[in-house]
């Protein structure tokens, strides 16, 4: 499977008077969250073409442990705002794995329905990327 360029996202917290105020995420929390974007989209994949129980089974397995692992990741990693330095809550990784895996279950499913992309034996993603994953990134406050 080629690569697919992953969502940019970001975390909002409440700032003066309760506007919301963008908090990017730093160079290894991107790098955490696309490295579990490509993991859901080469087990939708897995899943997609397994032919049996047992293969389907492990390939969730494997879906399970990257959430997980990409939870534990996130977590360790320094926000910087204005208001100071802080970790990931374990909630915003959690909340960041889901959307990211979400996104990715959506672009797999797009990609599937583009008949000309699908072949027999497996899905041939070309570098088609969507307009709302490359103009309009999702919001994503807390």
């Amino acid at each position: 499977m080629e690569r697919q360029p992953s969502p940019d996202l970001w975390i909002e917290i409440s700032g003066e008077e309760g506007q919301p105020v963008r908090v990017d995420l730093g160079k290894d929390a991107k790098l955490a969250l696309e490295r579990r974007w490509q993991t859901t989209l080469v087990s939708c994949q897995n899943r997609n073409e397994s032919g049996n129980y047992d293969s389907r089974i492990a390939a969730d397995k494997d879906y399970a442990n990257a959430a997980a692992i990409a939870i534990q990741h996130l977590t360790q990693i320094d926000l910087i705002s204005r208001d100071g330095k802080r970790k990931i809550t374990s909630e915003e990784a959690g909340q960041l794995t889901a959307l990211t895996a979400q996104f990715a279950i959506e672009r797999f499913r797009e990609l599937s329905e583009i008949e000309h992309f699908r072949h027999p034996s497996k899905i041939v993603i070309a570098n088609f990327i969507g307009r709302r994953y490359r103009n309009e990134p999702p919001s994503f406050g807390f």
